[in-house]
């Protein structure tokens, strides 16, 4: 029996939010109070409550700059291809759609459940815009869930000869629309020992905005052996 796994809980922590999260939409009454990004000589740092927390796409909820043998398993993401740049133009791993997706498939999650913004409650006095913040962070996860990862260039082989290429848009959400092409050159299929299977041609799917796969036309040829 195949098992999935789901992380039950997971967070994204303030430090990785878009810079602009809440200073774009901030009423004036909340523009010095909520959560802000302002540069620094050592890249952006997050002002909450007019408070200067530290660093923005930091580490961790703490908000510091990444220092080597601070943190062990901080090392160990950090040889992963985990970065902490601070500087604008940089894209915070937890909060960029496709790398969040690579990170879950390298650790061998099918889905997983995001919980509140961690430490944005601990950080602001004014329940009211407490609230507010946390709203606009919930806007953020629902628009999170429903994007998609633009794949410019897909390939593989299949040991035997043959390979795969493909390209297209790929939705993450439940319902949304994908489209994607796969250009077969002698890819095997099917290798066991009923038969070989190798396939050479084009194959293209594309799914509706229902979450339905509208159509799926392929082209080419498919060569069958029986041993």
């Amino acid at each position: 029996m195949h098992h999935k796994l789901i992380s039950g809980d997971n967070h994204i922590d303030l430090t990785y939010c878009p810079a602009d999260l809440w200073s774009s939409q901030a009423p004036a009454k909340w523009k010095q109070n909520a959560p802000r990004v302002e540069e620094r000589n050592d890249g952006q740092h997050w002002f909450v409550d007019d408070k200067d927390r530290g660093m923005w796409n930091g580490v961790g909820p703490g908000f510091l700059p990444y220092t080597k043998g601070s943190f062990g398993h901080v090392d160990e993401m950090k040889e992963a291809g985990f970065e902490w740049d601070s500087y604008p133009g940089a894209k915070p791993r937890p909060t960029t759609p496709e790398l969040r997706i690579a990170d879950l498939d390298r650790d061998g999650l099918e889905k997983e459940i995001i919980y509140g913004c961690l430490m944005v409650n601990d950080l602001i006095d004014d329940a009211e815009l407490r609230v507010w913040v946390n709203a606009r962070y919930n806007d953020l996860a629902a628009d999170f869930a429903r994007s998609a990862v633009d794949v410019t260039q897909a390939s593989g082989v299949d040991g035997h000869g043959g390979s795969v290429s493909g390209a297209g848009r790929i939705s993450l959400e439940r319902q949304g629309v994908s489209s994607f092409r796969l250009d077969l050159h002698g890819f095997r299929l099917i290798d066991n020992e009923q038969a070989t299977a190798s396939a050479t041609g084009q194959a293209t799917i594309n799914r509706a905005a229902n979450g339905q796969v509208n159509w799926v036309r392929v082209v080419g040829r498919i060569a069958v052996r029986a041993p």
